[in-house]
């Protein structure tokens, strides 16, 4: 009995801090219910009004839902100056490639390990085979990450989600 009330007592503890304050930037498309939620502690590249041409990257360091700003290590920035919003510098499509175009060796070493045991090696097979892979990597490592455009249809809100006890 004294185990399961200290447990409980010490989960309540843990988890009733947790709650008790959260703030959150969040990216809401018109008419979409879906929306896209950034954490203090987050990575973000922004693109500002004041420089439409430099990304700046950081780290969120706290949101300021009265301002609706959001502070970095360096600057605060309200969210009316945000023009576009990335996460990554890359897009997940550049992994992918990477991964691909280094793909064409495995097929490569086991045609020269099997070409040696019984010849003659297929070069054309593995031309093929190693050319298409380095390829369709290269055109998958050009795909840009995606930007959220701030207008007309998306828009930024920075929300105190606090649960105030009655």
């Amino acid at each position: 009995m004294n185990k399961t009330l200290f447990l409980i007592s010490v989960l309540i503890f843990l988890f009733g801090y947790g709650l008790s304050a959260q703030k959150v930037l969040q990216i809401e498309k018109f008419g979409d219910p879906k929306t896209r939620k950034i954490f203090p502690g987050e990575s973000v590249f922004i693109q500002t009004e004041q420089n439409p041409d430099f990304w700046f990257e950081a780290v969120i360091e706290d949101l300021l839902p009265d301002a609706q700003a959001i502070v970095f290590y360096d600057r605060i920035i309200t969210i009316k100056d945000i023009k576009a919003i990335k996460f990554r510098k890359k897009s997940a499509a550049h992994g992918m490639g990477k991964a691909l175009q280094v793909s064409w060796l495995v097929p490569a070493a086991y045609e020269m390990i099997y070409g040696s045991i019984n010849p003659p090696v297929d070069w054309k097979s593995l031309a093929y085979i190693g050319g298409g892979a380095i390829v369709l990597g290269a055109l998958l490592r050009l795909i840009p990450p995606k930007k959220y455009k701030m207008g007309k249809k998306r828009r930024l809100r920075v929300l105190d989600l606090t649960f105030y006890p009655d």
